[in-house]
């Protein structure tokens, strides 16, 4: 069985029979050979690594959907994923539809793990066109930030924004760690490329979209979202089997937070870790 996609080949099944009239041969059209012919009766043929792209599951297109239609009426809209939505995914599905109108993206994330996991659902998802996808990571020694569509961490992005072109579309991946505060890091990047393009459209997803300083992450005086525009059926989602169930266990263990100091409107992560 061959996977023409993966081969990079056209099969054609012609009833071209040869002198013995019993044998239905095979020709291969190659793509990189448009007007070459390759003749053979049997023939297994190897894919060359290049994976299918993957598709949008329903929830998926559902939230895309979502997020457009709250751009067009004028919001900085955020979808509150739960974990193992696939938000990656619908991210590189938004910049995949930026890229078709020559749109440039930024997807901003907190850290080099998920800046490699984005990069590559990005990548794949693009297929052809990974070539326009670039890092900024400093721990990937990767600051490719001519790219049309860039996946940076935000540490490694606030060093380098006078290196950075206009931006169209920023999606921020883990939106609830933009805080109030005008002088942190998201804040200063947003800041920097909203002074660039003051029409740039700005895109959160998050499964946490809480603040202990805030509560919800579009609510506020100077909360930089506006609405959250879609939110994951969770029931839903474990009843069709794309998620696990849910068994709740009650511990008797009792954990003491009060002399645990607030960083930034959330618990001191190193004072919470010894506590637990």
């Amino acid at each position: 069985m061959l996977n023409a996609h993966r081969a990079r080949l056209v099969i054609d099944l012609w009833p071209f029979p040869n002198n013995t009239g019993k044998v239905t041969p095979i020709f291969l059209r190659s793509m990189a050979r448009p007007n070459a012919l390759f003749f053979g009766q049997l023939i297994l043929v190897i894919g060359f690594g290049t994976k299918m792209k993957k598709e949008l599951r329903y929830f998926q297109k559902d939230c895309v959907k979502a997020i457009i239609d709250s751009l067009k009426r004028g919001h900085n809209p955020y979808a509150n994923c739960v974990t193992g939505f696939g938000k990656s995914l619908v991210l590189a599905d938004l910049s995949a539809k930026a890229l078709r109108q020559d749109k440039r993206v930024l997807q901003l994330v907190p850290n080099h793990t998920l800046c490699e996991q984005n990069f590559r659902q990005t990548s794949e998802y693009l297929g052809i066109n990974a070539h326009n996808v670039g890092m900024c990571s400093a721990k990937a020694s990767r600051y490719e930030l001519s790219k049309h569509c860039i996946i940076a961490t935000q540490t490694s992005l606030v060093r380098r924004l006078y290196k950075i072109c206009k931006i169209d579309l920023l999606l921020i991946d883990e939106a609830d760690m933009v805080s109030l505060e005008p002088n942190s890091t998201y804040r200063k990047i947003v800041s920097h490329l909203l002074k660039a393009n003051a029409a740039m459209k700005i895109v959160g997803v998050t499964g946490s979209p809480y603040r202990q300083d805030q509560g919800e992450i579009h609510q506020g005086a100077n909360a930089l979202f506006t609405e959250c525009c879609y939110e994951s059926d969770i029931p839903r989602l474990i009843n069709e089997g794309y998620l696990s169930s849910v068994e709740i266990l009650n511990s008797p263990v009792h954990v003491d937070l009060d002399d645990v100091k607030i960083v930034r409107g959330e618990y001191d992560q190193g004072q919470v870790g010894v506590k637990f």
